[in-house]
Order: C-alpha cells, then sequence, then structure tokens
C-alpha cells in the first residue's frame, strides 16, 4: 500500500487542528468492513464486567472487523480507589449525554445504529446479551468505504500527526462527519463485579480523547464513487495524559458517519495503534 507522507512547517500551539496542506495521491487498498461499538461504562459499575466480557467475545470472534471504545463519562465512573487513574474526562461526558436516552450501564452503540421500543428511539442496546447478533447484523452490510490512515508521533513533543483518506465505493449523498478517538488498553484498575471490588482489572479501549468534535467535524457532503477525500489531523498529547499513556496500548480510532441528529450511522471505521 502506497502510504501518505507529510511534512510539518510550523509548530502547533493549539490542541487539535486539521491541516489543510495537500496530499499526494494515494491508492488504497480493498478493506473489510468494520463495526464500531462504542461502550458506556464506568469503575463502579457492579455490572459493566458482563459487558466487558461481551465485548471481549465478540473481538476474539470478529478480530480485524470490530472496534470497541469504553465510554467513561459521569454514571458510575468514579475511580474505585484513590490511586486510580480517573477514565472520567469532558468528551466521555458529552458523550454519554449525547447518546441519551439510555436506562443503565452497561450500554453500547453499536454503528450508532437505533433501536426503536413503542414511541421512542435509542442509540444505544442495554443487554449484552444482544450485542453479538447486533454486530453480526451490521458485519452482513456490504462494505460501501474503504478508509486509510496513517499515524506519525513525536515522542518528544508529543505530537500526533494524522493522514486520513477515504474511498467510496458507493455514491454517499448527505453530509459525513469524521470523529477520531485516542484510546487505551491494558490499563490495571479497580472495579466494581457485582458486590466485589476487582483491584487489578485490566481496563481496555479506554476512550482518552476525542480529537474532533465529539460529535463529529464535517468531512465530506455527496460522496462519489471512486473518489478519494484526503484529510490531514494534528493533536498534542497533553503532558499529563503522555505520562501516563503506555503508548504502545494507545490507539487512534478513527470512523466516518453520518452527520445528522436523527441519523448517525457509522458508514465505516479504522484503528491503528500510535506506535507499532
Amino acid at each position: 500500500m502506497q502510504k501518505l507522507f507529510f511534512i510539518f512547517s510550523i509548530i502547533f500551539f493549539i490542541s487539535c487542528e486539521e491541516v489543510t496542506i495537500p496530499i499526494t495521491d494515494v491508492v488504497i487498498e480493498p478493506t473489510e468492513k468494520v463495526v464500531l461499538i462504542e461502550e458506556l461504562t464506568g469503575a463502579k459499575c457492579p455490572n459493566c464486567p458482563k459487558g466487558t466480557k461481551a465485548i471481549e467475545n465478540i473481538i476474539e470472534k470478529h478480530t480485524k472487523n470490530v472496534i470497541a471504545v469504553g465510554i467513561h463519562g459521569s454514571f458510575l465512573a468514579e475511580p474505585v480507589n484513590k490511586d486510580d487513574p480517573d477514565f472520567r474526562n469532558e468528551d466521555a461526558k458529552n458523550l454519554e449525554n449525547w447518546f441519551r436516552p439510555w436506562f443503565g450501564k452497561p450500554a453500547a452503540s453499536i454503528q450508532r445504529q437505533k433501536e426503536v421500543l413503542g414511541e421512542e428511539s435509542y442509540f444505544v442496546f442495554d443487554n449484552p446479551d444482544l450485542w453479538q447478533a447486533k454486530v453480526e447484523e451490521e458485519l452482513q452490510k456490504p462494505l460501501e468505504l474503504n478508509l486509510f490512515m496513517d499515524i506519525s508521533y513525536n515522542e518528544t513533543s508529543r505530537e500526533i500527526a494524522i493522514d486520513f483518506a477515504a474511498n467510496p465505493l458507493v455514491n454517499l449523498n448527505g453530509d459525513y462527519n469524521i470523529s477520531i478517538y485516542v484510546t487505551e488498553s491494558h490499563i490495571k484498575a479497580g472495579q466494581a463485579n457485582g458486590t466485589v471490588f476487582i483491584d487489578d482489572y485490566e481496563h481496555n479501549h479506554v476512550l482518552r480523547k476525542i480529537i474532533t468534535d465529539y460529535s463529529g467535524s464535517f468531512f465530506a457532503k455527496d460522496m462519489v464513487k471512486g473518489g478519494i477525500i484526503k484529510k490531514q489531523f494534528a493533536y498534542t498529547l497533553p503532558q499529563e495524559t503522555a505520562d501516563l499513556n503506555k503508548h504502545e496500548h494507545t490507539s487512534i480510532v478513527a470512523f466516518i458517519h453520518k452527520s445528522g441528529t436523527s441519523n448517525r450511522d457509522v458508514i465505516q471505521a479504522i484503528s491503528k495503534y500510535l506506535v507499532e
């Protein structure tokens, strides 16, 4: 695969900026359908390990075709122990509210597809036993968009540079947003599990930061089959985050989705480690 190369000639003093430097032509190899699971969870949520296990089983079955993100917002998300890392952040809190209404945790949004119950519509499914069937259903849908992402990380300056490209396989009408997350896995910290607390529970796919707006940033309008839409993004990890993160366990998750209030469908997602 031909990669995208870029040179930054300025220093970024803000936390996130979309870069408009032209990108050379890129050939995007065909990809497979990828389903995004955004889970509402929390360290003090006694039922959330059931959701974690359900997602582990799904990923084990569909390793290359499922991306998970753990959202620790406000509800039942405070650290169990005083020395535990605090997974709560404003981005997670905003997302947790953006997915309302929901009845409790664990709950998961799968491709941001809506579930209609009576007169209400929900973007989340609160029964982990149903998640795998929903993922299977989404994986059966045809692939409509190829994605490519190349990441460069400077450990000294903590700058992340992202080259991103999308190649529509069909005409995609309407407005589309891009969301880019920073997630971290293999973090040992406390977790409620039923009536007990586990001090060395492994937390994975934890949302650390959203580089775009939490509801997504504009990506394209009326994408034409066979075209290539290219963007560049830059973000500097705050020092406190850079000190906490294990870079080899940090991933960049990006996905294209509808930009409407009632239709937020995810079209395709991609994930790469910050350091490989």
